[in-house]
């Protein structure tokens, strides 16, 4: 009896401490695209910009956050809300898009006259998460959900002049 009590309370300790994504089951990704833009300027910063679209699979509050990308962070702009609001409610079947822009730090002009821009904070995804694009919200609760996004298709890099 002791010995059994001691394996599931092993087990439960091992697997209390893994994280594996757990399925998403507020969202289905339709589409995600990525855009770096390069100033024209000396100094300037980069930004990749990504833009998701995502269909609802369920009725709920969505709150959105962060999203995380090239060991940068930022917060995520629902696109097209006239509200400045991060709370938007779904349907069942409704369509969102999303969009986060990733920026690096630029310094523009010279000697006394030097501006620092700042870009993007470096920051790491929660719970030690990978992959190329990862989101992070509230889905009518309390708790933070993460959706992990890899497949990205990169679309041409705008060019300053």
């Amino acid at each position: 009896m002791r010995l059994t009590t001691f394996a599931l309370i092993l087990f439960a300790v091992m697997t209390g401490f893994t994280t594996k994504p757990v399925p998403n089951k507020e969202f289905k990704i339709l589409n995600c695209t990525m855009q770096r833009s390069f100033g024209g300027v000396a100094g300037s910063g980069t930004s990749t910009v990504f833009m998701v679209e995502l269909k609802a699979l369920r009725s709920f509050e969505f709150m959105s956050d962060t999203g995380y990308a090239e060991g940068r962070a930022d917060k995520i702009i629902i696109v097209g809300d006239t509200s400045t609001k991060p709370i938007k409610k779904l349907k069942k079947g409704q369509k969102i898009k999303l969009m986060i822009p990733i920026r690096t730090p630029g310094m523009i002009g010279g000697s006394n006259e030097q501006m620092v821009i700042p870009g993007s904070p470096v920051c790491d995804p929660p719970d030690k998460l990978t992959g190329r694009l990862v989101l992070r919200y509230k889905a009518g609760g309390t708790k933070y959900i993460t959706l992990i996004i890899n497949n990205i298709k990169d679309l041409e890099p705008i060019l300053g002049q």
